[in-house]
């Protein structure tokens, strides 16, 4: 042990003793080599820090194996000679600290340094493994993350630490404050990037996403510096649409299976967005209006836009107009007698499996019918109509022609229409009302018009080419978690 010490110290350090930790007082360093480093330690009243110990460790350093201690005079003067390299000097005196990083490269007199009361730091790394080695890099502490990637370093020097997940190359540098407890939030995956829990609450979890309250930190934040995040710290795909005020906004989101859901502030980095509308997720088209703030129609085009990226905008029939609803935010509304819009062939599934979803309220229940989806047109011997109003919901076609009585058509509602090839399902808010095996297979079925006859209001609308448990999604009104 001590041949490989004094080999250590030949390349870093040369002092009188030689040992496990070299001591050095005042400013004797006992040996001409190295490199001279001066310094006088104060305390914040501004007194000498006499007799206050330093330790010198290669900046690299991540464990205390090659510090080096040196003390101060009665002076808080501080003689050392260092060797050429990136070095951290630790000083500490009664509960005080500080850090100073230096490059030595010839004799160095350094400013005074002020010693402040020392500070915690705690936190959590998602995307950890339990026992994983979290380190201080320059200090050489060390912290073994449990099994919910917690940590806490204590008595730590004001200032800003680089720190690393041992074994791999996710680093940070945070700060920590003069006698108090900081707390960070660290993804192993975002390296850099530091975050701030702002948040948790459980929602409903559902196959597709959902329109619910996401928790925030309120009105203290803005929309675009959060992220939300599951259990184990993996982004959701969320589309935030408003502050709702009390600490939660209004967004679609991709519920996780476990139903929890925690906010986080990005402190340092960039806020990342995942979709919820991916085409990879089955996607074809989706569309769902602002909740608050501009018409989506003020580009002076009658058009919003394809939330799936599957095509640029979707257009709507002349005639009808953005409406706020209290509840829906903005809505497209067609009068009486003027549908609402077409979804050509060519954005639709050519084959089974699909499923389409649209949120709608009737202006006038008891009148007439009006079919939701309508493929009558362009495909008279192919051809599929679902319809409500009048109390009833109505499917003819494909030997399918059936009704049932609904009520509370005047307001919104979602409804799914899914065809797996075989059966044809209906279903609202999340309740399966009708199961029906087609007589003959329904192929491809041509454009389709939504809310022919039109006095209909539309909150959002998507197409999907797989289809889903009409009871795994309401697709309804926003959920308070």
């Amino acid at each position: 042990m001590r041949s490989r010490i004094h080999a250590l110290l030949a390349c870093t350090v040369a002092l009188a003793s030689c040992g496990r930790d070299q001591i050095a007082g005042g400013d004797h360093s006992g040996t001409e080599t190295g490199n001279a480093i001066q310094a006088t330690l104060l305390r914040p009243d501004g007194s000498r820090a006499a007799f206050a110990r330093v330790a010198a460790r290669p900046a690299s350093s991540r464990d205390t194996s090659t510090t080096i201690w040196f003390e101060a005079d009665s002076q808080g003067r501080l003689a050392a000679r260092l060797a050429p390299g990136d070095w951290t000097l630790e000083s500490l005196d009664s509960g005080r600290s500080s850090r100073t990083d230096l490059r030595v490269t010839s004799d160095t007199i350094l400013p005074p340094d002020t010693l402040l009361p020392s500070g915690n730091l705690e936190g959590t790394v998602t995307g950890s493994s339990d026992g994983q080695i979290l380190v201080v890099v320059g200090l050489g502490r060390r912290c073994a993350l449990d099994s919910r990637g917690g940590f806490r370093f204590a008595a730590l020097p004001s200032g800003s630490h680089p720190i690393q997940l041992a074994g791999t190359a996710s680093s940070w540098n945070v700060q920590v404050g003069a006698d108090r407890t900081d707390s960070v939030l660290l993804d192993s995956r975002r390296p850099g990037e530091i975050f701030a829990m702002a948040g948790s609450a459980t929602a409903t979890s559902a196959a597709l996403p959902s329109l619910i309250s996401l928790p925030s930190p309120g009105p203290t934040s803005r929309i675009q510096e959060l992220e939300w995040t599951d259990a184990k710290g993996s982004q959701i795909a969320v589309l935030p649409l408003r502050d709702m005020g009390s600490g939660s906004i209004l967004a679609w989101a991709q519920v996780p299976s476990d139903g929890i859901i925690h906010c986080r502030r990005v402190v340092s980095g960039r806020v990342r967005r995942l979709s919820p509308f991916r085409i990879e997720d089955g996607f074809r088209m989706a569309f769902a209006f602002p909740s608050s703030g501009a018409r989506p129609d003020t580009a002076g085009a009658d058009s919003v836009a394809d939330l799936s990226g599957a095509s640029g905008s979707i257009g709507f029939w002349k005639g009808g107009g953005f409406v706020l609803d209290p509840t829906e935010g903005w809505t497209r509304r067609s009068p009486m007698g003027i549908p609402l819009l077409r979804l050509p062939s060519a954005s639709l599934p050519s084959a089974a499996p699909w499923t389409i979803s649209v949120r709608t309220a009737l202006e006038q229940p008891d009148i007439g019918r009006i079919w939701l989806l309508d493929w009558s047109g362009t495909n008279a011997s192919n051809g599929l109509k679902v319809g409500i109003g009048a109390g009833r919901l109505e499917l003819a076609g494909h030997g399918i022609d059936t009704s049932i009585a609904v009520e509370g058509l005047e307001r919104f509602s979602s409804w799914s229409v899914d065809y797996d090839g075989t059966t044809l399902r209906v279903a609202r808010d999340g309740h399966p009302l009708l199961s029906r095996t087609a007589t003959q297979s329904i192929g491809k079925l041509g454009d389709c018009l939504v809310g022919t006859g039109g006095g209909i209001r539309l909150s959002h609308l998507f197409v999907l080419d797989r289809t889903i448990p009409p009871d795994s999604n309401a697709w309804g009104a926003p959920e308070t978690p």
